[in-house]
Parts: C-alpha cells; structure tokens; sequence
C-alpha cells in the first residue's frame, strides 16, 4: 500500500506539474496581448485579458501588476491597489509594484500610504528619477515642502530634463524660504526652456527685474 500511494502521490504532483507548466505559454501570450492594448493606450480592453490570465495562473506577480495598471488607467484606482496588493503580496522585492500602488493611493489621497510605499521603492531602486518626483509632490501636497526639496533635487541629479521637477523644486524653494534666490529663478527659466509653459507666471511674479 505504501509504495501504491507514493506512486498516486508521484502520479498527481506530475499531473499538477504538468498542468502549470501547460498554462504558462497561455498566460504569456495573454500578458503579450496585453502589452499591445497597453502601447495602444486602450486599457479598458486589456482588463477582460488580465483577468482571464489571472484566473489562469493566481500567482503570476506580474500579471495581477499589469491588472492594476489597467484599472489605474482607467480611474478605478481602488481596484487597481486592490491588485498591486496581490502583486506585491507574490513578490515583495519589485519596486515597480510599490511605486503603482504608491501612485493609486495617491488618487485615493491616501497621501501617507503613498510616501510610505514610495519609500519602499526607493529602497529596491533608488535611481528612478519618477519615484522622487512623485514623493515630492505629495509631500508639497501635505504642506511638508522642506522635505520635498531634496526628493526635487534627487529627480533631477537623475533626469536634469525634467521640467515639472525644475518648477517644483522653485516653488518649494520660494515656499520654504520665504524669497527668492537666482537659483529658484534658474529653475523656473530651465522648467520654461524644457516647455513647462506654467512657469511663465512665476518667472514674471518672482524673477521679474
């Protein structure tokens, strides 16, 4: 009996693995379909996809990710953290999962939460100029604009291109110091120069000679 029941056990792990391994080439066909709707910017047809794909394979990380983008984009941002939760509950080491659920919660203005999972991706990968950015604007967004100067400055001692960075680092700059110095009114003519055309006002309320 003994040898009969490690060869049924023997028997089902084979057909168990033989099924996961049978649904893996469907799942990634699926994620790549997805992909094409998501270049296409049409994130609503990609979500009955992902769903399928979800259902197929329950712990595949990256496909409960590319669901949460999809609701995220199209402003069903509580199911869109519903599924960076599932993600991240699969695989905890991708920065990507918590700087999408970060930005979720950030419509949801679930501000603390957001900095919270900001922080976390900065921890797994701290060279993503994105990640700062958006920290420094919740936090501007939580009148805590002292501590968004340095996120601005991270931003773009990574991405010196950034115009939106330029312009938010001024402002906080003005905010915090109360003045103005050349140097937020370099960042204000820069954010200008890179198309920001919001810092035009500034630049003639501020920097004005």
């Amino acid at each position: 009996m003994l040898y009969l029941f490690e060869k049924q056990s023997l028997f089902a792990i084979l057909a168990i693995l033989f099924l996961n391994f049978s649904c893996q080439p469907r799942v990634e066909n699926q994620l790549a379909d997805a992909k094409k709707m998501f270049a296409k910017g049409d994130f609503a047809a990609a979500i009955p996809i992902l769903e399928a794909a979800t259902g197929t394979d329950q712990n595949n990380a990256d496909a409960w990710n590319m669901l949460g983008i999809a609701y995220y984009e199209t402003q069903k941002h509580e199911q869109a953290t519903a599924h960076f939760n599932k993600a991240i509950k699969l695989n905890n080491q991708n920065y990507k999962y918590f700087y999408n659920r970060a930005n979720a919660q950030r419509e949801l203005n679930l501000l603390l939460e957001a900095i919270d999972d900001y922080g976390k991706a900065l921890i797994l990968e701290s060279n993503v100029a994105d990640i700062y950015f958006n920290r420094a604007v919740v936090l501007v967004a939580l009148n805590r604009k002292k501590e968004a100067i340095p996120d601005f400055e991270a931003c773009l001692k990574l991405a010196p291109e950034f115009a939106k960075a330029h312009f938010g680092l001024a402002s906080a700059q003005i905010s915090v110091k109360q003045e103005v110095s050349a140097e937020s009114c370099e960042h204000l003519q820069k954010a200008l120069a890179l198309g920001y055309k919001e810092a035009q006002e500034a630049l003639y309320l501020y920097c004005k000679k």
